[in-house]
């Protein structure tokens, strides 16, 4: 009689071992489906990150050639504008040599008649 109490104890304690088994696996494979959803939505995540990443990278450089162009253009005009300052200042300085000569002129003129009468 001992042997058949033993025998079906071994017998149920294999059939509690095989449930737990097949419910460790079922858990197993939750955990593996939850991982990999984790995983996809990573993998979204990151393709997402790196096509903004290359976005704002062409917008860099996009940037970057028009403050380059601008920057030319600026010294550009900044050379007419020097050919023009150095145009006003010749003719200032002309200018300014013309009220000197009239001035002069005058001032000849009142004082050699002041002098002579």
């Amino acid at each position: 009689g001992n042997n058949n109490n033993g025998n079906s104890k071994n017998i149920s304690s294999k059939d509690t071992e095989n449930t737990i088994d097949s419910s460790t696996v079922d858990d197993n494979s939750d955990e593996l489906q939850v991982l990999k959803s984790k995983y996809d939505a990573i993998v979204e995540y990151t393709v997402h990150l790196t096509a903004e990443r290359d976005m704002i990278v062409t917008q860099l450089d996009l940037l970057k050639k028009e403050y380059t162009e601008l920057n030319q253009n600026k010294r550009k005009d900044k050379g007419k504008e020097e050919k023009k300052e150095e145009k006003m200042n010749k003719n200032i300085n002309q200018g300014y040599s013309l009220i000197v000569l009239i001035i002069t002129a005058i001032i000849s003129f009142l004082i050699g008649r002041y002098i002579i009468h």
